[in-house]
């Protein structure tokens, strides 16, 4: 995949992901709202949340000397990719522990290690 056509499509689908989330907060209230209105939150928040993180990675891995020339492209896509992805894991689960008062450092050291381990094996193995 062409650098560009990826990141034209990030940039589009997380700014859309970034107005839906917007338009969920506005008009659909979510601390009130029914499971519906939790679901098309959390999903904007995570593919927001995805995209915008993944992006960063991406300028990251991009603007580093050492990436650039150990690297090829489509592995730091895909690693920056994955990262986002897990980075918006843990904020959503986050927010849902948040919403059922269940956070404690016990229930993030978990979600942390269950995290980082997929990020381990997903690196070493891919």
């Amino acid at each position: 995949m062409k650098m560009s056509v990826f990141l034209t499509g990030a940039v589009f689908a997380t700014l859309l992901a970034f107005a839906s989330l917007v338009a969920v907060i506005v008009y659909l209230d979510p601390s009130s709202g029914d499971w519906l209105t939790m679901v098309l939150f959390y999903s904007s928040v995570f593919i927001s949340t995805a995209g915008f993180l993944s992006l960063i990675g991406l300028i990251a891995r991009r603007l580093s000397r050492k990436s650039r020339l150990i690297l090829s492209i489509n592995r730091q896509l895909r690693d920056s990719f994955r990262q986002g992805v897990l980075l918006a894991i843990i904020l959503v689960v986050t927010l849902i522990l948040q919403s059922r008062s269940l956070v404690n450092w016990q229930s993030l050291a978990i979600l942390i290690g269950a995290v980082g381990l997929t990020e381990f094996l997903m690196s070493r193995y891919a």
